[in-house]
């Protein structure tokens, strides 16, 4: 080969190679050792968000978050030469990203380092791009040892040539294992090497899934893309292989490239729909990506140029006049039109190949469908809109915060709720919501543990009022099941719980006296039936009655009848013991229990109690004095007794004493004797 051809030959390899190094969808940088930066890529300014001519102003350690990890770097690099992990970065607007990188130390003939080559990639980001550095020993052995995927080269007999170090982790193997090292051993079915050598004779290529066998012996499923490696003479002369553990998300693909095959390999691999177009919209090549997103067979590649493709009838001129002003590279998205007529969202990346003299001579472009991905954004942003309306516009209190306590966003109705404004907010937390601090732990504990919570608490407002709020809160949380944010829903029931308890007081207790009601204290009396049958012991009750009560009400009227039962009432709470329980029988007759008293001792309270009406002076409407005085009857429950027959006999004893003249205590006799107890 002349002088000029091998120019010639090594100018249209670095044109390549920097076609894919600015195409790369992946940050590739190249640092000298003081940190000023050299070269970076499209990619790199995209991810960084600097421009090119900002790169000579500023030195690597300025893009780490934490500058502390610059000095760890430099360190683990010169101690050896490669570095691969991750790594927290600063971008131009300030904003910190996780950063996975893989970065080679490139040294000089005499061992020297020149400079640092890396790959960075936002590990947040699901975009795997495939581009790859060529055109020098150098730099393909670089791209070959930092790739992401385990990469293989093996004789057609089975033998190890070279392999990189993602395969020495896939396998399990150290580098002194390789030397004799056997094909047949990675395979768990040795079946499937007789099956893998018969189709690559036959073929040329394979591309299916094997399970393979690491060397401690456990095994795993692969994805792999083997292709044959010819002379010059097409005789096959390796095997060059790709494999991907299909269990790991990783979807990086780097591929080695050193001749137009190696070349044609990654791009015929190519996930991404990858083609190369003339000027005038003549395609020279796309690959089966680019057939399955258009939907078409080459035959119909060859019958149609570029503006067939297009959704909209200017587009192919649009994109031209774009390209004319945007540089090598254009990244854009437009509507294409599958073979069948469909319309879909691409994402693309268009760079211009050039000749020697600068002409265009090829567009080489890498498309995606991102329809999906932008109906998805539509509809979030259109749920987000929903949300918004709803949040702002609700009755409810709404509040979202974060789990420490600071608070992210509330609604109007949250503010008129806790009396504050939006000023206040960047001052208050959430446990300064709570009348009893406290209670923010248990909650905060519940939250962890469920999730949801769904209770009643006591808040207070700006100016101190306490009040009871029901909450229903969850948590939110990111990709990951990271607790992000709590959501809640508030709302005041004060007033719903003081109405609650008054009708709750109005269903058990008189509404005038404001004792026990019939119904409450026949069921109290029901209970202590049951409570003495099951553990025996005393029980007593006493049935009183106001003497003369009708002479009061038509002598004096209803309303002063009304305070003679009330003040009653009142002597006869006061008269009695906390355990023992009054309540309105009916019109002036008052029932008493007495747990745990014998007759002899109901007969002490209740004469005691007659004692009391008898010494209390109430008065009329004008204020005159009136004697009140009052009949009881007395009846200790007996084994033979239910709640009827122990009233009976209490009301028995009760109209005995109003026989005998009133303002008396009678006892009623056990059941089963003739005659009255004294």
């Amino acid at each position: 080969m002349s002088e000029g051809a091998i120019r010639r030959s090594l100018a249209a390899r670095e044109d390549r190679f920097r076609t894919l190094f600015e195409q790369s969808m992946d940050a590739i940088y190249i640092v000298a050792p003081d940190g000023t930066t050299i070269e970076v890529n499209q990619a790199w300014l995209d991810l960084f968000g600097y421009s090119r001519a900002e790169v000579a102003t500023f030195r690597a350690i300025d893009l780490y978050a934490n500058p502390s990890d610059r000095d760890s770097f430099l360190g683990r690099i010169a101690e050896t030469g490669f570095v691969r992990d991750e790594v927290r970065f600063r971008r131009k607007d300030g904003s910190e990203f996780d950063c996975e990188r893989t970065v080679v130390a490139l040294k000089d003939a005499a061992g020297a380092v020149i400079a640092y080559q890396g790959v960075n990639r936002d590990v947040t980001e699901r975009r795997r791009a495939e581009e790859a550095l060529r055109g020098s020993e150098r730099r393909y052995r670089s791209l070959f040892e930092n790739s992401m995927d385990a990469i293989y080269i093996g004789s057609p007999d089975g033998k190890v040539i070279d392999v990189n170090q993602a395969w020495l982790d896939l396998f399990g193997y150290e580098r002194d294992d390789l030397p004799g090292l056997d094909a047949s051993v990675f395979y768990a079915d040795p079946a499937d090497r007789t099956d893998f050598v018969r189709r690559m004779t036959a073929t040329g290529h394979v591309q299916d899934e094997v399970r393979y066998r690491r060397k401690d012996g456990t095994t795993f499923d692969c994805q792999r893309i083997q292709t044959a490696i010819r002379d010059g003479a097409g005789n096959v002369v390796a095997y060059q292989g790709i494999n991907r553990d299909i269990t790991a998300r990783k979807q990086a693909e780097a591929a080695l490239r050193e001749s137009e095959e190696r070349y044609r390999t990654l791009f015929e691999l190519s996930r991404d729909a990858t083609y190369l177009v003339k000027p005038d919209g003549t395609f020279i090549n796309v690959n089966q990506a680019w057939l399955d997103l258009l939907g078409c067979t080459p035959e119909d590649v060859n019958r149609h140029d570029a503006a067939h493709w297009y959704a909209e009838p200017d587009g192919r001129k649009r994109y031209l006049e774009r390209m004319a002003t945007a540089g090598p590279v254009l990244d854009d998205e437009v509507k294409l039109r599958r073979q069948d007529g469909t319309v879909f969202d691409c994402q693309r990346r268009i760079v211009a190949r050039w000749d020697k003299d600068g002409n265009t001579i090829a567009y080489q472009g890498v498309m995606r469908d991102v329809t999906e991905m932008r109906e998805a954004e539509r509809a979030l942003r259109a749920s987000e809109e929903r949300f918004r309306s709803l949040f702002e516009q609700s009755w409810d209190a709404n509040y979202v915060g974060t789990p420490e306590g600071a608070i992210i966003d509330v609604n109007q109705s949250w503010l008129d709720l806790f009396g504050y404004s939006r000023g206040d907010l960047s001052n208050l937390t959430a446990f300064d919501l709570y009348a009893d601090p406290a209670d923010r732990g248990p909650f905060l504990r519940r939250m962890a543990a469920e999730g949801r919570v769904q209770d009643e608490v006591r808040y207070k407002k700006k100016d101190g009022t306490v009040f009871d709020c029901e909450r229903t809160v969850v948590a939110r949380k990111d990709e990951q099941g990271r607790t992000i944010a709590y959501q809640g829903i508030f709302r005041n029931v004060s007033q719903r719980k003081r109405d609650r308890a008054e009708l709750e007081r109005l269903a058990r207790f008189d509404a005038l006296t404001g004792a026990f009601n019939r119904r409450s204290i026949l069921e109290k009396l029901d209970e202590w039936v049951r409570h003495v049958r099951r553990y025996k012991g005393h029980l007593s009750v006493v049935m009183l009655d106001i003497d003369h009560f009708k002479l009061v009400n038509d002598r004096h009227g209803h309303q002063v009848g009304d305070h003679v039962l009330a003040d009653t009432a009142t002597l006869l709470q006061r008269s009695v013991r906390q355990t023992d329980f009054v309540g309105r029988y009916g019109g002036e007759e008052f029932l008493i229990i007495l747990p745990r008293t014998d007759a002899a001792g109901a007969t002490v309270m209740a004469q005691r109690t007659r004692a009391i009406v008898q010494g209390t002076t109430m008065h009329d409407a004008e204020g005159g004095m009136l004697g009140i005085t009052a009949s009881l009857g007395v009846a200790e429950w007996g084994d033979e007794d239910d709640e009827d027959a122990l009233i009976r006999r209490a009301d028995a004893a009760l109209y005995r004493a109003k026989a005998a003249g009133r303002n008396r205590v009678e006892v009623a006799a056990s059941p089963g004797q003739d005659t009255p107890g004294t």
